[in-house]
C-alpha cells in the first residue's frame, strides 16, 4: 500500500532532493522505514536536530565528512570463509574511511551515531608494506615464504629475459629479422627458402607469404617451466597470507558490522540534514491518537514544484482538524484532490522520519495509511472502476482495529449519484464510531448528514467577481491560458463549511474552457435561473 501512497502524493519528486552518498544510504532510500513507535521516531528526529546544528556550524568538517562518506565501498558479504583479494581491498577502504570519520566528530556527534573507530591493528595489517593508503596487494613483508619464492621468480624473469634476448639478438645478426617487439613476422616465401630453419620457424600464411617465428632454445622452455612451478609456489603462498589475513578480519566482524551501521545512520542522517536546509524543514509535532492534526504554512514542495514549472503561484496549506474525520467538499480544480495529496505528503514524511516544510505540523502516528479513489493503475479481471474501487476498500477496512488514516478522493464517484451518497454516508458513519480511524473524504456529494466526530470543510474555489473582471474581452485565448486564468483566481484555502454554501463554480469553468454559451445558460437556468456565483 505504501507503494500507492508514494504515487498518490509524488513522493519521488520530493526524493530527488534527498541523496545519500553511500550505497548503503541509497539502498534505505529505495526501501525508506515507515515509523510507528514514537519513541523511535523522536529518538531519530533529536539525532537530526544535533547533526544540523554540527552541519550549520561547520562547512569544513561536512566537507571532509561528505568525502569519507562518498568513498565507503560496498561490501555485498561481509561474512565469508575465506575472503578474495578484492574483498581485503574493499575492507580496507572501509576501514580507512571509518577513521577518518572517526577522526573528524566532535564528541557528541561521535557518541550520537556510535562512530568509534577501534580497528587500528588490523588497519596496520592491512596496510602492510603499502605506500598508498587507499590500495591493496599481497605485500612480501607478510611471509618470508612469500618474499623468498618474488626473490626467485623474480630473478629468474630477468635470467628468461636474458636467454630470450641473446636468441633474438643472434637471428636478427643473421636474418635481420628483428623479433623484440613481435612474436612473428610476415614475410614473402621466396624470401624463406633462404632462413636457417635451426634459427626461424615458418608455416604457411598464404599463397606468396609465410610465418616466421624464431625458434627458442631447450634452455628457455625449461626456464619457464621452473618458472610456472614458481609462480604455482607463489600463489600457494599468497593463499596462506590470505588465509591468516581472513582469520584476523573475522575476529572483528561484529565490530565491522557496526562501523556499517553506524555509516548508513549518518548517511541518511546527513541527507535529511541538507534537506532541512535547503527547503526550511522544521520537526513534526507527534501527538496522542485522537488530538487533533493541525497543519501551518505546509509547503507540498511535489505541488510547488509543479506550480514552479507552470509559472502559477502556490498557496502554503493551512488547515486546523479538531475531529478525526473530515469532508472537504469544493469545485473541480478548486484543489481538494491536491489538499488530501498535501496531507499524505506530510504524514508520509512524518513516518519515514524526515522534517517537514511546515511552519507547524502536528500529527498521530499510525499503522497503516490508505488511498481509496478510482485507481488507474491497477486491475482485476472482471472488475469495473467501481467494483476495483470497493475492492480496494475492503483490503484497507480489514485494519480497521488498528491506527488507520484513510484518504478518500471523491468515494464511489462512478456510481449513481443517490447510492455513492448512501455509501459515502456510511464509510462516514462507520469512520465516526471508530476511535481508531483518522479520515479526510473530497467530495461533490452535498447531502451528507453531520456525526460528533465529523467535520465539514470547503475550499474557497474561484474568486468570481475578480475572474469575472479580469476575463472580459478575453474569449478568444488558447486554452493552455484559459487554465492558467482559473488557477490564478482560484482561492486555494480551506474553511469550515455550514453546507449552505452554494458551489456552481463548475459552470463558470466550463464556461471559461469554451462550452457553447447556450449550454451554458440553460444549465444556470436549471440550477435557479442564474449561476448563483456571478
Amino acid at each position: 500500500m505504501l507503494k500507492k501512497i508514494n504515487s498518490f502524493c509524488r513522493m519521488a519528486d520530493f526524493l530527488q532532493y534527498f541523496q545519500p552518498l553511500t550505497p548503503y544510504g541509497r539502498m534505505v532510500k529505495d526501501h525508506l522505514p515507515f515509523y510507528t513507535d514514537s519513541n523511535i521516531l523522536n529518538a531519530h528526529f533529536a539525532d537530526q536536530e544535533r547533526l544540523f546544528k554540527y552541519f550549520k556550524q561547520t562547512s569544513t568538517d561536512i566537507l571532509k565528512i561528505e568525502y569519507a562518506l562518498k568513498n565507503i565501498p560496498y561490501i555485498e558479504q561481509l561474512t565469508k570463509r575465506q575472503y578474495l583479494t578484492a574483498d581485503l581491498f574493499l575492507i580496507k577502504k572501509l576501514l580507512f574511511h571509518f577513521k577518518a570519520l572517526s577522526n573528524i566528530m566532535p564528541d557528541n556527534i561521535r557518541e550520537t551515531l556510535n562512530i568509534y573507530f577501534q580497528s587500528e591493528t588490523l588497519l596496520k595489517l592491512l596496510s602492510l608494506g603499502q605506500a598508498q593508503e587507499q590500495t591493496f596487494y599481497l605485500s612480501e613483508q607478510y611471509s618470508h615464504s612469500l618474499k623468498k619464492v618474488r626473490t626467485e621468480l623474480k630473478e629468474l624473469q630477468e635470467e628468461i629475459q636474458k636467454v630470450k634476448s641473446d636468441i633474438l639478438d643472434k637471428i636478427y645478426q643473421e636474418t635481420k629479422l628483428d623479433f623484440r617487439f613481435q612474436d612473428f613476422i610476415l614475410i614473402p616465401e621466396i624470401a624463406a627458402v633462404q632462413l636457417d630453419k635451426n634459427l626461424v620457424f615458418m608455416e604457411a600464411y598464404d599463397s606468396q607469404q609465410v610465418i616466421a617465428k624464431p625458434v627458442l632454445s631447450d634452455e628457455y622452455f625449461k626456464l619457464l617451466a621452473k618458472k610456472d612451478n614458481l609462480s604455482t609456489e607463489e600463489k600457494k603462498e599468497e593463499r596462506l597470507v590470505i588465509k591468516k589475513l581472513s582469520e584476523e578480519i573475522k575476529k572483528e566482524l561484529s565490530l565491522l558490522a557496526q562501523y556499517l551501521e553506524a555509516i548508513e545512520k549518518l548517511d541518511i542522517l546527513l541527507a535529511k540534514v541538507r534537506l532541512m536546509d535547503q527547503f526550511n524543514m522544521t520537526k513534526p509535532e507527534i501527538i496522542q491518537h485522537g488530538k487533533p492534526i493541525i497543519i501551518e504554512k505546509g509547503n507540498c514542495i511535489p505541488l510547488s514544484l509543479q506550480c514552479e514549472q507552470r509559472k502559477t503561484s502556490y498557496t502554503p496549506l493551512d488547515g486546523d482538524f479538531p475531529k478525526r474525520i473530515n469532508v472537504i467538499s469544493g469545485s473541480n480544480m478548486g484543489g481538494k484532490t491536491e489538499l488530501l495529496r498535501s496531507l499524505v505528503f506530510f504524514q508520509l514524511l512524518t513516518q519515514t522520519g524526515f522534517y517537514v516544510p511546515a511552519k507547524t505540523w502536528k500529527t498521530p502516528l499510525f499503522d497503516h495509511l490508505f488511498i481509496i479513489g478510482e485507481d488507474t493503475e491497477s486491475k482485476i479481471a472482471g472488475l469495473s472502476s467501481f467494483g476495483l474501487e470497493i475492492h480496494n476498500f475492503i483490503s484497507a477496512y480489514e485494519n480497521h482495529q488498528k491506527r488507520c488514516c484513510f484518504y478518500v478522493d471523491e468515494f464511489a464517484r462512478t456510481t449513481n449519484t443517490r447510492e455513492a451518497t448512501a455509501l459515502t454516508q456510511a464509510v462516514l458513519n462507520s469512520f465516526a464510531e471508530n476511535s481508531q480511524i483518522y479520515a479526510f473524504f473530497s467530495t461533490h456529494y452535498t447531502d451528507l448528514r453531520p456525526q460528533s466526530e465529523l467535520n465539514f470543510y470547503r475550499m474557497k474555489g474561484l474568486d468570481h467577481k475578480r475572474f469575472e473582471q479580469q476575463q472580459k474581452n478575453k474569449t478568444d485565448l488558447p486554452l493552455e491560458e484559459r487554465i492558467k486564468n482559473i488557477n490564478q483566481f482560484m482561492i486555494y484555502q480551506l474553511v469550515l463549511d455550514n453546507q449552505k454554501h452554494k458551489d456552481y463554480d463548475a459552470l463558470t469553468i466550463a464556461s471559461n474552457l469554451g462550452l457553447p454559451h447556450d449550454i451554458y445558460q440553460k444549465a444556470c437556468q436549471f440550477i435557479g435561473g442564474q449561476n448563483e456565483n456571478k
